[in-house]
């Protein structure tokens, strides 16, 4: 909080996302600069947020924890993923003016995850002692497909 009180301004990163137990987590990320010029990041809040995940919540809450750290009004960007209520947080901050932008990793991750079809929201498993397939639907929000390589294959 006394380094935080020094500074004019500060940019946010937010990280949110759930476990395997669907235990959900908010992490928003300082960076700045000092008096001298150097470079900072830290962590400024880890939190579980079991409420619901609609962009009304989240950006009160986002709010409520910048406000706390006593650094609203210093905020410059806020740097999110490209999900729906993250891109609507945005609409629940009392003070405007916060430039908004998206994390191109995340976007670029979304894109190779995507075109590699690696990340399914429903599995499909085929039983090898039955020709039915079983749908199993997955609890989680992405899971990675395991690929099966059968090493027997002869070049052609």
């Amino acid at each position: 909080m006394d380094n935080l009180s020094k500074i004019t301004y500060i940019a946010i990163t937010t990280g949110f996302w759930s476990d395997k137990k669907q235990n959900s987590y908010l992490v928003l990320t300082g960076h700045y600069v000092d008096d001298q010029f150097s470079q900072h990041t830290t962590v400024l809040r880890f939190s579980v947020f079991s409420k619901r995940h609609y962009s009304t919540i989240i950006g009160r809450e986002i709010e409520k924890q910048l406000t706390e750290l006593q650094i609203s009004d210093k905020v410059t960007t806020i740097t999110r993923d490209g999900a729906p209520n993250m891109v609507g947080l945005f609409d629940y901050f009392s003070r405007t003016g916060i430039n908004r932008i998206q994390c191109m990793v995340h976007t670029i991750h979304l894109i190779i995850c995507n075109g590699l079809g690696i990340w399914l929201k429903k599995v499909t498993v085929i039983q090898e002692s039955d020709t039915n397939m079983i749908d199993i639907d997955v609890h989680l929000s992405q899971t990675v497909r395991a690929i099966k390589i059968n090493e027997d294959i002869e070049d052609e």
